[in-house]
């Protein structure tokens, strides 16, 4: 019999405390159909057909009563019929020209780039949840996996690393902190998807290395299930995985009591609602505890709660500094353990780790800061306002002689170091920085030579929504600066830039990093220079 409780925000917590980690977050459809107002995936499937009805022979119907009503089965035989329409038809020049490294790899990729593309455009942010949403995206979490293609949680958690697909899950270099992993692939990447028959046989064969992974999620941390059914077939597979294990006792049973949370939504206005449950699989009864609602507010509250010292970046990036020294430097070197007091009283000390109180450290840390914590904290605003002050008068000076550009007018702004028409307050900084800071407009964002063809380039965008919908990310970052000034929306270029920093500053898009700088310190300029009579671009 299952026993049935009010939530209490107090019992929640304790028990998501117990295992002194914040939770492991699974994330299944229903998240982005509640949000994003994404069709399920029959529908999804059928909405496709109907947008492409000159590419397929038959109506959704006739795929379905195929194929049995099973989606994998559909989207393989829906691949296969669209496969030869794609290569012919003049409506996908674009994107054939657009996709032309992966359009070659197997007969069901042209299916996949669409069919991205479709979900892309069929994403309906909805606006009555946003407070919900705005919740969501505080909660404190180690992680989160995902079965979703669509982007509603890499941009609801821009500072997790995103992993793509089965592959990505299984080989990256993990370490644990703020990572989130999306193993049936992601609509930026179209060949990640798993969708068909096809790719779900070949998941299946490589599903022994993930479930290591998995398991071991399970072991070290709570884990909370929502978007899904109890018995969608994610659920089933990973949960049978996990049976077998129980039945060889490489985990105890008592060990899940209290560790599996399943969220279930209700269409009725109740309260939410905990429940004492069990799933029965392969003669083993997994212990869990399923919580109801109708509003997620009360939940993603609870989460948003939880303890954490540190943000999530800031977690994942001490973690990589650590463990790269650790793991590239002469072991013969030195460690020690000391106060925070008597640093200076040591010599030769190559490294020194922290922790300890931030007022004891923050004059030596904000000097030991580079020109891209400073961008990164344009995005993310990472570092406090506490130390704004010290940023301009002990870091910006250095860092503006050094770099082409640097971002300096949040800083400025808020220490109201800036007068009415942008130029910077007499006695701040020296004569180098008041000399560069004072002379900025939306032209030195530009490269002068380039700058006439260019602005003819991007002259036919209204917008820059319009440009980024219609460009490479690549292309994107190069045209933004030419755009007219009353085209660019700064939630827009903030949105793009946030979800794109990791692949221009550490990813495979690098090169063009100091285009990305760039839009960064134009992203600055925009949000927090004013903007009187200090720029000739706003006709």
């Amino acid at each position: 019999m299952i026993k049935t409780t009010e939530i209490d925000e107090q019992d929640l917590t304790s028990i998501l405390s117990e295992s002194q980690r914040p939770p492991f977050l699974f994330v299944g459809s229903g998240m982005s159909i509640r949000y994003y107002s994404i069709p399920t995936w029959m529908n999804l499937l059928k909405a496709f057909v109907d947008n492409n009805r000159d590419c397929f022979q038959y109506e959704f119907g006739y795929y379905s009563s195929k194929s049995t009503n099973d989606p994998l089965k559909i989207a393989a035989n829906l691949a296969e019929e669209f496969h030869e329409h794609w290569w012919k038809s003049e409506k996908f020049v674009k994107s054939r020209k657009l996709h032309q490294k992966i359009s070659g790899l197997n007969t069901e990729i042209a299916f996949k780039i669409e069919l991205s593309n479709f979900v892309e455009n069929s994403i309906s942010l909805n606006e009555g949840l946003q407070d919900e949403i705005n919740t969501l995206s505080k909660a404190v979490l180690s992680g989160i996996l995902t079965t979703n293609w669509d982007n509603f949680i890499q941009s609801t958690f821009p500072d997790f690393q995103v992993q793509i697909g089965q592959k990505e899950a299984i080989f990256a270099d993990h370490k644990s902190i703020g990572e989130l992993f999306k193993i049936h692939g992601c609509i930026s990447t179209p060949e990640s998807l798993v969708v068909t028959s096809n790719d779900y046989d070949k998941f299946i064969e490589n599903n022994h290395y993930l479930n290591a992974k998995l398991l071991t999620l399970f072991a070290e941390y709570p884990i909370i299930f929502v978007g899904y059914s109890l018995y969608d077939i994610n659920i089933e597979l990973i949960l049978k995985n996990l049976s077998a294990c129980l039945d060889k006792e490489l985990f105890h049973i008592d060990k899940l009591r209290n560790r599996l949370f399943f969220v279930e939504w209700n269409s009725e206005k109740i309260k939410p609602k905990l429940e004492h449950s069990t799933y029965t699989l392969s003669s083993i009864t997994i212990p869990l505890i399923k919580i109801t609602v109708h509003d997620f507010t009360d939940l993603w509250n609870i989460l948003a709660e939880l303890p954490r010292t540190l943000s999530v970046k800031t977690l994942r990036h001490l973690q990589n500094m650590i463990f790269e020294f650790v793991t590239s430097t002469d072991p013969t070197g030195k460690v020690l353990v000391n106060g925070i007091d008597e640093l200076d009283k040591i010599e030769n000390l190559e490294v020194v780790v922290g922790f300890g109180n931030i007022s004891k450290l923050q004059d030596k840390g904000i000097i030991g800061l580079k020109s891209i914590d400073l961008l990164l904290d344009i995005l993310f605003d990472d570092i406090p306002k506490q130390n704004y002050k010290e940023i301009v008068e002990k870091l910006l000076p250095t860092l503006i002689k050094q770099n082409t550009f640097i971002p300096f007018f949040k800083y400025q702004k808020n220490c109201k170091n800036l007068n009415s028409d942008n130029s910077l307050k007499s006695h701040i900084g020296d004569n180098f920085t008041l000399t560069r800071s004072n002379s900025i407009t939306i032209d030195d964002y530009r490269v002068s030579k380039s700058q006439a063809r260019m602005l003819r380039l991007v002259k036919k965008y209204n917008s820059l929504q319009e440009l980024i919908d219609d460009s490479t990310t690549v292309h994107a970052v190069q045209w933004i600066p030419y755009l007219k000034q009353n085209k660019i929306n700064i939630e827009v270029l903030e949105m793009f830039l946030k979800k794109h920093w990791s692949l221009f500053i550490e990813g495979e898009e690098k090169n063009y990093a100091s285009q990305f700088r760039k839009c960064i310190c134009l992203l600055d300029y925009l949000k927090y220079a004013n903007h009187t009579n200090n720029t000739t671009d706003k006709k």
